[in-house]
């Protein structure tokens, strides 16, 4: 009973309800980054554990030097555990470099920061960008809903008759009421111009406006301009200036022929 109080709550709040569904809607690129930044420390830390256990056996380190170097990467699952909090800001990476520079050689504290780069620099930016363009793509799908539920619900407000339809009459009853003037103001159109949206989204030139018509129209007019919008807009274009050359020849030959027969 709690959780269904706690969802009737987020309905009235947008904003929650949107961030909610962006992250839950990310979890599955948070797997794949996850498994991606994963493998790239375990390879990492293979390399590097077994660079220092050479190193132990083999040059004969010192106690402080043997202790220094098992500190951070004595065995597989320690140096992974390293190279994470290095990434993720729990050690400073520096630290995890001086020892690879002091007790074995310059040239592996230059491997690793060459490491660090570009697992930050490669590697963590295009993991953040995936995050950020799949809550953009998720953020536009929620607010396409959501014009696509207030569309729904205004056209059901507007159909007076339960026809299934609704007349340029219907629309000026209503033009004083609060949700006419909102959906106004959300496409940026004056009050006053509401015969010439209304003849906007009556595709077919019926003089009725059916649910699919005002639902389209409306998610077009509340959206950016698409190239499919572009193209039937020169396309109606093309086809009046077609009709208006034509008319003006007929015009052009029919007083042509009085002038004949005068």
């Amino acid at each position: 009973a709690r959780a269904v109080r706690v969802l009737h709550v987020m309905r009235f709040a947008e904003e929650l309800r949107v961030l909610v569904g962006c992250i839950v809607h990310s979890m599955k690129s948070f797997f794949w980054a996850a498994v991606l930044l994963l493998l790239i420390i375990y390879v990492a830390s293979l390399s590097l554990t077994q660079v220092v256990l050479v190193h132990r056996l083999e040059s004969g380190a010192s106690a402080h030097s043997a202790h220094e170097l098992a500190r951070w990467y004595g065995s597989v699952p320690q140096s992974v555990l390293s190279l994470f909090q290095g990434l993720t800001g729990g050690l400073d990476w520096g630290e995890l470099a001086n020892p690879l520079i002091q007790h074995i050689s310059p040239v592996l504290g230059f491997l690793f920061s060459a490491y660090t780069a570009f697992a930050l620099l490669a590697v963590m930016n295009v993991v953040s960008a995936t995050f950020v363009e799949a809550v953009i793509k998720r953020s536009a799908r929620l607010k396409e809903i959501r014009q696509m539920r207030e569309a729904s619900r205004l056209f059901k407000r507007l159909d007076i008759d339960h026809s299934g339809c609704i007349t340029f009459d219907e629309i000026a009853d209503h033009l004083e009421s609060p949700e006419i003037e909102a959906f106004f103001r959300t496409i940026d159109v004056d009050v006053r111009e509401a015969r010439s949206l209304f003849d906007l989204l009556d595709v077919d030139g019926s003089g009725l406006i059916e649910f699919e018509e005002f639902l389209s129209g409306c998610i077009r007019l509340q959206g950016p301009a698409k190239a499919s919008d572009l193209v039937m807009a020169m396309r109606e274009i093309r086809s009046y200036f077609v009709e208006h050359s034509a008319n003006s020849r007929s015009s052009t030959t029919f007083s042509s022929d009085e002038v004949d027969e005068v």
